[in-house]
């Protein structure tokens, strides 16, 4: 499922409204999502903003995207929302990543898809289960920077930043920098 809106559809290049986007659906068959976003048509400062919401749904639903990219199967917990916020200018991604979930946990894999125990039992110790939390119980926003390399494109540009975003929320900072993206 998924609805989109666009409004300020224009091909003058001398244009200041910029495209908006709006869509809901769901996401892996599970979450709703919900994106807004703005892209600047024309003038000096193409940078694209957007927020996006994900969420409620179980962290197994994200299976078929991670286990593709990783060897690593998420076995359980439950997201309550993502919240993305964030703006993409040539060769840059910045922004927030706000996530509520609880009772994460992972499974590391081999090349033959069985699980390595001994790797599995560690990671689980080094992930945030539960989402960072401050002194009020509130979830903590990250905040995450991905500078596409030269020879990638934009779509480079969008799911780095978001993996980025992903991996600084659910790592403590040493698991992090041992993993990280590139930064500018």
């Amino acid at each position: 499922d998924l609805d989109v809106s666009l409004e300020q559809i224009n091909t003058l290049a001398v244009s200041s409204e910029p495209m908006r986007i709006q869509a809901t659906g769901k996401f892996m068959k599970d979450a709703q999502f919900k994106l807004n976003s703005s892209l600047p048509l024309s003038g000096t400062s193409l940078k694209h903003n957007y927020t996006l919401n994900l969420g409620p749904m179980k962290f197994t639903s994200l299976n078929p995207l991670i286990s593709r990219l990783s060897k690593i199967d998420l076995a359980e917990g439950t997201i309550q929302s993502i919240i993305y916020k964030g703006s993409m200018g040539k060769f840059k991604h910045t922004g927030s990543i706000t996530p509520v979930y609880n009772d994460m946990k992972l499974t590391i894999t081999d090349s033959d898809n069985d699980k390595k125990w001994f790797s599995s039992g560690v990671a689980n110790l080094l992930i945030r289960n539960n989402n960072k939390t401050s002194k009020t119980g509130t979830s903590e926003p990250f905040n995450f920077s991905y500078a596409r390399p030269l020879n990638k494109d934009h779509s480079d540009l969008l799911t780095g930043g978001l993996f980025n975003g992903l991996a600084i929320a659910l790592l403590p900072s040493l698991a992090y920098k041992a993993i990280a993206l590139p930064e500018n």
